[in-house]
């Protein structure tokens, strides 16, 4: 079945030709429309595409799915945006499968980023569905949202987060919860980098217990070490913890947006055409 997309932010049809289009892959346990917030906060111009991954948002109740299906439905994602190049962003696992979708699609994507997202597959996943199937997915949710949020101050846009996180937890079933996490679990690492990768921007965050800065700066040496001269980097969000696009949506759509720009065949266009709504 494809993937039904999801438009978050809306651009004209000069400015998709010009820059062509945003695919976001979220994170495990949330949905696309968690992240209107981030969109919002992008400069005018930018079309943002998403879709809800089998077991999360309109696609629950589909578990039994694995790491390759998860990758499929990126890569018929980014083919139903053609003949726009594609910027192809995931958070989380999102960045996992974003990674894996971008190694497969070669030049129909312009550039690729990866926020908060693990640098390797980890038994600690294995261990998350099988202690959710033990105790059950209220204490799994409140265990998620812990981890997802130490650290960070109680502000309203953090209230917020949580509350649209908790939502988008509360709506999935035990077996997709745990099909999604055994699905992280058996990925390997990002040894994959040497293959032609676009552009590479990763974003972490200074508080993130399940992937601080350190996880990420593995990402980027392993692409650099396979292509020296190819563009990859790290950002760093203060103050911020595993759910940044949510809670940091301001500093976190600048830097998406810097990178975008920055991939453009003629970049001073982008300044030149700022559009205003």
């Amino acid at each position: 079945m494809p993937v039904r997309l999801q438009s978050l932010r809306c651009a004209d049809a000069d400015a998709i030709l010009r820059r062509g289009r945003v695919l976001l892959v979220h994170s495990l346990g949330l949905n696309a429309a968690c992240y209107v917030p981030l969109c919002e906060q992008l400069p005018y111009g930018w079309q943002v595409d998403g879709y809800d991954q089998r077991g999360h948002g309109n696609r629950s109740n589909e578990g039994g799915f694995g790491l390759d299906a998860l990758v499929d439905d990126a890569i018929d994602a980014v083919s139903q945006l053609a003949p726009a190049t594609v910027h192809l962003m995931g958070h989380s696992m999102g960045g996992v499968i974003a990674a894996l979708a971008a190694a497969r699609a070669g030049s129909r994507v312009a550039s690729l980023t990866l926020i908060a997202t693990p640098s390797a597959g980890s038994a600690a996943f294995e261990e998350r569905a099988a202690t959710a199937e033990r105790e059950g997915m209220e204490a799994a949710i409140e265990a998620t949202l812990a981890r997802w949020l130490d650290g960070e101050h109680d502000t309203l846009q953090v209230r917020r987060a949580r509350a649209s996180a908790r939502s988008a937890l509360q709506a999935m079933s035990m077996a997709d919860f745990s099909a999604a996490w055994r699905a992280l679990a058996s990925f390997g690492d990002f040894a994959f980098a040497d293959r032609s990768l676009p552009p590479l921007l990763c974003i972490a965050a200074r508080g993130d217990a399940s992937t601080p800065p350190e996880v990420m700066q593995r990402i980027v040496a392993q692409r650099l070490q396979a292509q020296p001269a190819g563009p990859a980097r790290l950002s760093v969000v203060p103050g911020a913890g595993h759910l940044l696009p949510l809670t940091r949506p301001s500093p976190v759509a600048a830097l998406l947006a810097d990178h975008w720009t920055a991939t453009l065949p003629d970049p001073s266009q982008f300044n030149e055409h700022r559009e205003t709504p």
